[in-house]
């Protein structure tokens, strides 16, 4: 006996992929088109750009392919013609808020150095002492929080 003749009989009710409920739901092919075209695209952009992004892929260390690279490289051209006027004196509160904020501008990097500073951004390697500490200390809070629940529930 399978779980849809269980459900079905004494639940009443009635077990159907996504696909089956969408055009049940909605009628017509047109939707499950869009869907099937959009999960496509979906699923070429996950491939190219998902790279050290998600847990699985945390250590990879494959080239990331930026999606957002010629848009990236058009706002540092805008940024380089902007450093041909002279920057205009702001207030005392503009001031403090771009210092607060962290918006103040810092030196010009070489390529040398801005690749060095990206590296070591993008570095997800881990100390075996701290991913022990904080394992250990992972264990202990979900000890505490099931004895808690327990204890209270």
């Amino acid at each position: 006996m399978s779980l849809d003749s269980i459900l079905n009989d004494s639940y009443g009710l009635e077990v159907m992929t996504m696909p089956e409920y969408l055009k049940k739901r909605f009628g017509g092919e047109r939707l499950q088109v869009y869907l099937s075209i959009l999960s496509l695209f979906v699923c070429v952009v996950l491939l190219i750009s998902l790279y050290r992004l998600c847990w699985v892929l945390r250590n990879s260390t494959e080239e990331r392919i930026d999606i957002d690279a010629e848009e990236k490289s058009r706002e540092e051209t805008d940024d380089g013609v902007q450093e041909d006027y002279p920057e205009q004196s702001r207030g005392c509160l503009k001031k403090a808020y771009d210092l607060f904020c962290g918006l103040q501008k810092g030196p010009k990097l070489t390529k040398e150095e801005e690749e060095a500073l990206r590296k070591k951004l993008t570095d997800t390697s881990e100390r075996p002492l701290w991913r022990t500490i904080v394992n250990i200390n992972a264990i202990l809070l979900l000890a505490v929080v099931v004895f808690i629940h327990g204890y209270y529930a």
